[in-house]
């Protein structure tokens, strides 16, 4: 049965199987070389698997853990104590299938080699009705009452059938709220792993839960390698979330890797002196790791999620790594004044597209006009429509809105500029051209 619960980071077309292995490799030995021969380590990885549960890949996850525990790699695993038996999105009543015997037994033995370190992720990953301008989230806008129940009833369920004591919650699709943090505290959990873009939403910074989102996957791995070694942060932490998808042996389309290359990651890991593997609870338990310091890698992360990749990579924005201070602190006014330069650029020349061929047109034309803007409004609702669908809007989004809404307000602007242009060769005398 496929698997449920898949949070997307990102959903670009992407290679073939084979070439993507290819680059992994290519970057693992890039990366490898990059390394400090020398140096304390500097950058924590620290990897997250979702989705288990009695529905996902039995097999695969077998042999996935089997490649945690030959290299000695912690990996924290967001377990879905009842997933739902069709689609996790869609919202109407379905049947539960809680974790089985079989898949707990794999788990607890995991958890007791000291590789596993499990999460409690959602209740049932179904997502409630989504509003318009809304994202998929199981518990975000659901009552205290109604999300206590849900979280102590899976936390409940788990530890007894686990044997454990989880500590850890990730929110299906990385989207909760500021009720979900207060459940939570209350129940006494040690932190929240979700994501910047929506996830966590307002954040109480009186709250004693600590914030480790992830903040890259498989495909963008290296890149979020670079840019930490790039920052020299005194500590930085990448964030990896897996997914069953990732791997060719689940599914050949999307996959970005395979065991055997993933394996050959791992294991170069300990060749890399400035770089090292650690449970998501050892570094939530440090006192940096709370809402302050979340709150802010969420704002820059935001600003930088709407500038073009080249325009980081050309400004040395770095990103893809959980931000430490003194660093954040120069680097987010940096990124906020580019993206209001970017942004006054873009509007601006659209604007003055528009204004140009809004008076070619409709100086010629004059009937046009209500076709021309009727076409421009129309693109607009779909860009809009398009980004709503996943709550999403990245720079590709940004820099469309920028460019339709720039081109509108030039074509407004040209129309009232020949509109008063007609209205003084009037008060001169009567035309023969309604807008010559």
């Amino acid at each position: 049965m496929e698997s449920i619960g898949h949070e997307l980071m990102n959903t670009d077309r992407r290679p073939g199987v084979a070439l993507r292995t290819a680059l992994v490799l290519a970057g693992l030995l890039c990366s490898t070389l990059a390394a400090p021969a020398q140096s304390p380590p500097k950058i924590e990885v620290v990897f997250r698997y979702d989705d288990y549960s009695s529905v996902s890949f039995t097999g695969f996850e077998t042999r996935l853990l089997s490649v945690f525990e030959k290299t000695r790699t912690p990996v924290t695993i967001g377990v879905i104590p009842f997933p739902v038996s069709k689609d996790y999105r869609d919202s109407s009543p379905q049947s539960e299938i809680p974790l089985t015997e079989e898949k707990a037994a794999i788990l607890r033995e995991a958890i007791e080699a000291g590789i596993v370190e499990p999460a409690l992720h959602g209740y049932n990953h179904q997502s409630r009705p989504k509003p318009l301008w809304g994202q998929f989230s199981e518990f975000k806008g659901l009552d205290r009452d109604e999300q206590m129940r849900r979280i102590r009833t899976g936390l409940e369920f788990l530890n007894k059938i686990l044997n454990s004591d989880i500590k850890i919650f990730i929110p299906p699709w990385n989207v909760e709220d500021r009720t979900t943090h207060g459940v939570l505290e209350s129940l006494g959990f040690l932190g929240v792993s979700s994501g910047f873009d929506g996830g966590g939403g307002a954040v109480n910074d009186k709250t004693s839960l600590k914030f480790l989102p992830a903040t890259s996957d498989l495909a963008r791995f290296y890149e979020s390698l670079r840019s930490a070694r790039r920052a020299n942060c005194a500590m930085s932490v990448i964030v990896v979330i897996l997914h069953d998808f990732d791997f060719a042996e689940v599914d050949a389309k999307r996959a970005v890797t395979n065991l055997a290359a993933f394996s050959e990651m791992l294991t170069s890991f300990a060749k890399q002196s400035d770089l090292r593997v650690s449970g998501m609870s050892e570094v939530m338990s440090r006192p940096e790791y709370g809402a302050a310091l979340f709150a802010k890698n969420k704002k820059y992360m935001i600003s930088e999620n709407f500038i073009y990749p080249w325009l980081t990579d050309l400004f040395n924005l770095n990103t893809g790594f959980y931000l430490c201070e003194p660093y954040l602190s120069t680097v987010y006014p940096k990124s906020g004044k580019i993206l209001f330069v970017y942004v006054v650029i873009v509007l601006l020349a659209c604007i003055g597209i528009g204004f140009k061929v809004g008076r070619l047109v409709f100086a010629k034309w004059p009937w046009s006009v209500l076709a021309v803007w009727l076409m421009t409004l129309a693109v607009l609702a779909f860009l809009v429509f398009d980004i709503q669908k996943d709550a999403d809007m990245s720079y590709k989004g940004l820099t469309g809105l920028l460019m339709f809404s720039g081109f509108l307000l030039g074509e407004l602007l040209a129309f009232a500029s020949l509109w008063l242009q007609r209205q003084r060769r009037f008060k001169r005398g009567p035309s023969e051209e309604w807008m010559s």
